[in-house]
């Protein structure tokens, strides 16, 4: 009965770790256990590491490695063994290789030591036991800002795992900032990522500020995720990028925070990269740049985006964001810029196809901007030798430079702005000119621009041509006396071919409409607009050719000055003038009457206008 008693004893005590614990054994340093149909094997067993590879053989198994070991061979470990690191074990490579087909089973600490020519690889051969992830961690980064962790963070992008998780911590500073000395390289289909379910996002710090912190080349799905980056000081030089992509395909920027750069993002020759929440501030040249290099960008997104370049004092250029929160130069087609803000840079977009040194493409084009916000940019925002071009839901502003507008479409083709604001720019609050094509102006507000200096609401230059101006309100705001002189200028220069209707031109300081376009077609509308009451109030002139504003059908006419001639306008429009003093109203010229009309107070004409630019009588009354 006692042999009994003790052999029961003897299995429950055997018993208490898997009762304990669960399926797995807990290790205990001379005793081996075993899970169900697999042998646990202790390195300390044996040589050395392949020595204890060759005499598992194909048993499937895990392997422990509870103390340092060198390689004195090159090692492959089969996909039927598990390497199991205690902490504080490591394995040191030398020159040999370690290849790994199976899994490894370790937290974030170090388990390899790269300390010669051999590497480390990870191979899946059966799908089923690949890591997921690798930490820079297993090859030594210690993340305490001052260790240099370039060389382990690149050897976990290099070792063949797809996805390198980088330690965010729950608290603290310095307790997850990885300081590198280079620039790290991603290869294709990876990803570098900050750990998930961090409180604090991994920062990736860099001394090199002379180069781009992640950059992917010629590589296809890329992603990072996740993370801060940073410069050890702020560059001013081009080439420190935090992040920079050529020539990749399927790339993802996903929840960055880039705190100083030269350029903040920088795409060349890309092809479908989506950008989302994306915070990138002191960047001395751009937020966001999208470059065709030798190749066009298609399909690119930016989404839920701030870019701060840094304060700038109001009557200098900022000394910081130079050349544009978002950049896009060379050919670009097919980009989407939503829900975002730029601020405090020289200018907030710069769109420029025309670029030196010899980059591919003279026009970028298909690019959509939807309520993203555009304000206290030193230039404004710029568009030239672009098309199809559209602003839905935008807001503009440049307070800082008294002359430039709130955006400048300078040879722009089909550019659509709708639905967008313009306020307290220093210039106009837009202004298009130069070969500007098919530029439709819809649904706008533009209010207390001219702030410094006496600027138009929207300026039309030379060279405009077949726009549309149409349901906009621009009027002078709250600040004081207007600033805004006209509503609408068109200047010397702009083409004929232009409609102008239901606008809402109320409250500007000169007047609702201003045309010194010096063509002679007359292929225009202007019509339904709501305008200043002194506009219908006309003097007759002492030169005897009578000038009428472009919108308005009625009009007051004072004086006894005789009239010979009045201001062409488009076709088919009506007019109808007022006396209110005695003059003659003279048949000839460009004014084709039932004879010259002698008027007294109150009596009126009616006049139609044709397309060359002359007047024919409809009715007269005498009142």
């Amino acid at each position: 009965m006692k042999k009994y008693i003790k052999f029961f004893t003897i299995l429950l005590m055997l018993s208490i770790p898997t009762i304990c614990f669960g399926q797995r054994a807990q290790y205990m340093p001379d005793l081996i256990v075993t899970e169900p149909g697999a042998a646990w094997t202790d390195l300390r067993q044996f040589a050395s590491l392949s020595a204890a590879v060759t005499a598992i053989g194909a048993t499937q198994s895990t392997l422990l490695i509870s103390e340092d070991t060198t390689m004195g061979s090159a090692v492959t470990i089969p996909s039927n063994v598990v390497l199991k690191f205690t902490k504080g074990s490591v394995i040191t490579l030398g020159n040999f290789n370690l290849v790994i087909q199976g899994y490894v089973d370790a937290g974030r600490y170090q388990i390899f030591n790269q300390n010669g020519s051999g590497d480390v690889t990870f191979v899946c051969t059966t799908g089923m036991s690949e890591n997921d992830v690798a930490y820079p961690e297993w090859w030594g980064a210690v993340h305490d800002a001052t260790t240099d962790d370039a060389q382990e963070i690149q050897a976990a992008l290099d070792c063949g795992i797809k996805h390198v998780s980088l330690f965010g911590g729950a608290s603290g500073i310095d307790t997850n900032q990885y300081l590198v000395s280079t620039t790290l390289t991603l290869s294709g289909e990876s990803m570098i990522s900050g750990s998930s379910g961090s409180r604090i996002r991994p920062e990736i710090k860099s001394s090199a500020i002379t180069l781009p912190i992640l950059y992917a080349n010629e590589v296809d799905h890329v992603s990072i995720r996740h993370l801060t980056l940073n410069y050890t000081s702020t560059p001013v030089n081009s080439g420190a990028e935090a992040i920079l992509f050529h020539d990749v395909q399927k790339g993802v920027i996903e929840d960055i925070h880039i705190r100083t750069s030269y350029t903040g993002i920088k795409l060349e020759d890309c092809q479908t990269v989506f950008a989302n929440n994306i915070f990138s501030s002191v960047y001395t040249g751009s937020g966001f740049h999208i470059l065709g290099v030798t190749s066009a960008n298609y399909d690119v997104q930016l989404t839920n985006f701030v870019f701060n370049g840094g304060a700038g004092a109001a009557d200098n250029p900022p000394t910081l964001g130079t050349t544009g929160g978002v950049r896009i130069e060379g050919l670009n087609e097919g980009c989407f810029f939503g829900y975002g803000e730029i601020v405090l840079s020289k200018y907030a977009l710069y769109i420029y196809s025309a670029v030196a040194g010899g980059n591919y493409g003279t026009s970028s084009g298909y690019i959509y901007f939807d309520n993203v916000y555009f304000d206290s940019a030193y230039s404004g925002s710029l568009i030239n030798s672009a098309h199809n071009i559209t602003f839905s839901n935008c807001w503009f502003s440049s307070a800082d430079e008294a002359t430039n507008p709130g955006l400048f479409i300078d040879d722009g083709d089909e550019v659509t702005v709708s639905n967008s604001t313009f306020f307290n720019c220093g210039g106009p609050g837009l202004k298009f000119d130069a070969s500007s094509v098919g530029t439709l102006i819809y649904g706008n507000v533009i209010t207390s621009c001219g702030q410094g200096g006496a600027s138009p609401g929207i300026d039309i230059g030379a060279g405009a041509d077949n726009f549309q101006i149409i349901g906009n309100r621009i009027t002078e705001g709250a600040f004081g006396s207007p600033n805004q002189t006209y509503a609408i200028t068109l200047g010397a220069g702009a083409s004929e071919y232009y409609v102008i209707t239901d606008n809402y031109l109320l409250g500007n300081g000169t007047g609702s409409f201003s045309d010194s376009s010096t063509s002679a077609t007359y292929n225009f509308i202007v019509d339904r607009n709501i305008v200043d009451v002194t506009d219908f109030t006309i003097a007759s002139p002492a030169d005897n050719s009578l000038e009428i504003p472009p919108d308005g059908n009625y009009f007051y006419i004072t004086g006894t000055n005789n009239i010979t001639s009045m201001s062409a306008s488009w076709g088919s429009r009506e007019v109808t003038l007022m006396f209110a003093d005695i003059l003659t109203f003279t048949d000839g010229g460009n004014l084709s009457l039932a004879g010259d009309f002698v008027t007294t107070g109150s009596d009126t004409i009616t006049l139609r206008a044709n397309y060359g630019g002359a007047w024919y009588e409809v009715s007269r009354s005498i009142n």
